[in-house]
Order: structure tokens, then C-alpha cells, then sequence
């Protein structure tokens, strides 16, 4: 068995050896403690081969009891594991000491209603209650949310600020509070499904990545949100699959690679989130959960999506808390630092000077006035945070793990523009080819393309 544990810890095998020691120690280690279990051997197949007949001859049985030959030729052969059946819980299920704790982290702001249901969602979780640790921050709140908590949800804990931080900030200091290795953080406009941290929980194991994402669904629970992230070569992120008929894809289960997980439901390891930095608090709000995601990827972590954990989101409702020309202002300076920090030094001053081309150019095609505002708002205060994601992006590089080439493919749609109109469309290709900035992706496609403007508008 060390044998085998040694191949598997080898970083060529990806995250095959936290599978197989899971699969080992229920299959073996539990049920054989009065047998000489340590001479089982562990196969682990990512194709789902049994390789039991071929290895059998490599075993020689000892002499001894019955019971030990068994034990010395016996192989546990392990697979892809299939998805489980909606409602079904797995004969493999993990005992209650197996289940892992979970610190549910919530920020909040004048939100009490909100958080009211987030929280009764979470009690009628089937997650045990004794494995969890329920995290609040409240942003300043004025419509009582702390003296709430504190008569109606004792076992809640509970930090606060006397002013609204965003998201960024709160979620770094409710992880670092949080005594439990795995961190969920939860939009307080967000009822997740009874099965939501299972489902999470089992996809980490399952897969060894740093964060993993749910699937987001409408209110109704009829509409797809989100389910896992594309972006463009600028740095703006976007949710795949956002408004598809959530009963079309009812049964994917299989947890797969996205560039970033949404923060609004999302689980990650606590060590490598706060190794990687966290949110950046530069950000407040928007789009740090594109920046944490690539991030992650660049300093050699993973980020998948757990279809099977749902959660339904009331869309925008904390949104509502700030004026749409500070959202607006927020998701461009956001973006413009992201490309700065996260692409390795040379492109990230090609991808840079094109970005703030292409922004003076939605400010001058903008029809509304409030756009316009907006990119130039973002143009200065992005241009006040550069030294500091100068900083950053110099620490990142040299901690980096991956090159962009090999997270390039994560971003999926690179060529969607941040605004509609084929005029706006032709100017991001000229302006992406005469800066060199998206040469790590195919050309954009011939325009005009009409499913490409539907997309857009």
C-alpha cells in the first residue's frame, strides 16, 4: 500500500490520492482492523478498467491462516464514480465521522429578511448539525439584523462592522474566523436545496479542488443562473448556461473544471484560499470571484462545479443595495485589475493598454449617459489601485504555477464583447489585433454574426 500511495501522491497523478485513500480506508481499513489489511493493494483507474484478473498473479499468498491469503491477494479496483441517483442516498454514503465540518460564511447588509431564509434553508439541510458552523457578517445593518441573530439564532456566530465593507472583506475575515477547514460562502439572497452541502462536500473529496461551485438557479428553481464561468480576454466574467431550462440538464451530476466558481454559493479550502490571498478587498464587490478563481489556477490549484449542489437565488436582491452606476463603475475598474494582476508580465501590458482602449470606446458608443459616467469613473479608480495590483501581480508571478496558455481554454467565450452592436464587436477585434492582446485564443469570428449579436444585446 505505500507503494501505491507513494505513485499516487506524485503530482503527475493529479488528485487521485485523496479518492483513493477515502475509497481505501472505508473499503479496507474500517472493516479489516483484525486482519492484515495492509497487504491489500489499491488500484485506481481513472478509466474504470478492473484490473483484478491481470494483477491477481502478481500476489503471492503467504502461508498462514485462510483469512490472511484472502487479505494478501485481494485488489479494490476504483473507477470514475457514477453520479447518484436525485434523492438517493449512496450505499458508500461516509459515516458521521467521515462527514467533514463545514463553516457556512454569510456577509450581510440590511438584509434581515434575506437572511432569515437563507438560514431556515440551512436548518432544514440534511447536512448534521453537529458538523457545521453557521458565520454573519453583518455590514452595518440598520434594521436590527445583530440583536436579531442574537434572540432568534444563538447559535449563530456573529461579526460586524459599523459601516457596509462589501463582499471582499467581510468573506476574508469570516474564513479566517471559521474553525472548520472547509469554508462555504453564501449570498444572503440564497436558499440553498437539502442536499446543497452534500453535494459540495463530496465533489472536494471527490476531486481534490480548492473551490467548488454551485449550480445557481432561479427563485423558482425553473431557470439556470449559473453554472460555471466563462470570460472574456479583458477580465469581465459571465455564467454559463445563464437562463437555460434547469429540467434539461436535471441530471448532469459529474462535477467539471470552470475558471471560477460564484460567490454568491461556493465551498473552498480554507488553507489554499487564504494562501492565495483571498478576495481581494480592492475589489468590494464584483468579480472577485472571477479574480479568486484565476488566481487559484495561476498558483497551480483547481476549480470545479458541483452540478449536483443547488441553491436558488433571488436575483439582484442584493444588488438593490447600491445605485447601478456604482455597479456598472465596480464591474469595469474590477475587470481592468484582474487582467492586470492575473496574466503573466508582457501580456498583461498588451491585454492592459487594449482594455482601456476598448472602455474610452463603450463610454463614446454608450446611448445612456449613465454608462459613460461609469467608465469613467472605473478609469480612475482603477487607475488609483494600480500600484497596489502592481504589487500583487508581481507576488503572483512569482508563486505562479501555471502559464496563461495552460488557463487560456477556462476562459471558454474570450471574444464576448462587454457590450452589444456589431460597431463596438469590430472595434474589440481591431483593437485586440493591433495591441497583440488575445494571442492566446483563435481569431474572433467573421462579423456581422447574428447569433453572436443575439448573444450580446
Amino acid at each position: 500500500m505505500q507503494t501505491v500511495n507513494a505513485w499516487l501522491s506524485h503530482p503527475e497523478q493529479d488528485h487521485g490520492f485523496a479518492r483513493a485513500n477515502e475509497v481505501f480506508n472505508r473499503a479496507v481499513g474500517l472493516g479489516q482492523v483484525r486482519r492484515p489489511a495492509y497487504r491489500h493493494l489499491l488500484v485506481i483507474d481513472r478509466a474504470g478498467r478492473d484490473h483484478r484478473a491481470a494483477l491477481a498473479g502478481l500476489i503471492a499468498p503467504e502461508p498462514g491462516p485462510e483469512d490472511a491469503v484472502r487479505a494478501a491477494r485481494s485488489v479494490v479496483a476504483v473507477g470514475p464514480e457514477p453520479p447518484p441517483v436525485p434523492g438517493e442516498r449512496r450505499a458508500d454514503a461516509a459515516t458521521a465521522d467521515e462527514i467533514p465540518e463545514v463553516a457556512v460564511a454569510i456577509p450581510s447588509c440590511n438584509g434581515r429578511a434575506l437572511l432569515e431564509s437563507c438560514l431556515d434553508a440551512l436548518d432544514a439541510s440534511d447536512y448534521p448539525k453537529d458538523r457545521l458552523e453557521i458565520l454573519v457578517y453583518d455590514n452595518g445593518s440598520s434594521d436590527g439584523t445583530v440583536e436579531w441573530l442574537a434572540a432568534a439564532r444563538a447559535h449563530v456566530r456573529v461579526l460586524s462592522a459599523d459601516r457596509n465593507e462589501g463582499f471582499a472583506a467581510p468573506c476574508n475575515r469570516l474564513a479566517r474566523a471559521a474553525s472548520a477547514r472547509a469554508v462555504c460562502f453564501l449570498n444572503n439572497d440564497v436558499r440553498v436545496e437539502p442536499g446543497f452541502l452534500e453535494a459540495l462536500t463530496r465533489a472536494r473529496v471527490r476531486t481534490g479542488a480548492a473551490c467548488i461551485g454551485a449550480r445557481i438557479l432561479s427563485a423558482d428553481a425553473r431557470r439556470i443562473e449559473f453554472d460555471g464561468g466563462s470570460m472574456s480576454f479583458l477580465g469581465h466574467g459571465a455564467p454559463l448556461r445563464g437562463g437555460a431550462v434547469a429540467s434539461d440538464h436535471a441530471r448532469d451530476e459529474k462535477p467539471f473544471e470552470t475558471l471560477f466558481a460564484s460567490g454568491a454559493a461556493m465551498l473552498v479550502d480554507r488553507e489554499a484560499f487564504l494562501a492565495a490571498g483571498g478576495f481581494d478587498e480592492e475589489y468590494f464587490a464584483y468579480f472577485e470571484d472571477v479574480d479568486l478563481g484565476w488566481r487559484l489556477w495561476t498558483l497551480g490549484e483547481r476549480c470545479v462545479v458541483a452540478p449536483a449542489a443547488r441553491a436558488r437565488h433571488r436575483e439582484h436582491a442584493s444588488e438593490e443595495l447600491l445605485p447601478a452606476g456604482r455597479r456598472l463603475a465596480l464591474l469595469e475598474r474590477n475587470a481592468l485589475l484582474s487582467a492586470v494582476k492575473n496574466y503573466e508580465e508582457v501580456r498583461a501590458g498588451r491585454v492592459l493598454r487594449c482594455a482601456l482602449a476598448l472602455l474610452a470606446e463603450r463610454a463614446r458608443l454608450a446611448p445612456d449617459p449613465l454608462r459613460r459616467r461609469a467608465c469613467r469613473e472605473a478609469l480612475l479608480a482603477a487607475t488609483a489601485a494600480l500600484p497596489a495590483a502592481e504589487r500583487r501581480a508581481a507576488d503572483l508571478r512569482a508563486r505562479r504555477a501555471r502559464g496563461d496558455g495552460e488557463i487560456a481554454p477556462l476562459f471558454v467565450d474570450p471574444w464576448r464583447p462587454v457590450v452589444g452592436g456589431v460597431p463596438y464587436a469590430r472595434r474589440q477585434t481591431e483593437l485586440a489585433e493591433l495591441f497583440g492582446a488575445a494571442d492566446l485564443f483563435d481569431p474572433a469570428p467573421p462579423l456581422p454574426d447574428a447569433d453572436r449579436k443575439r448573444r450580446c444585446a
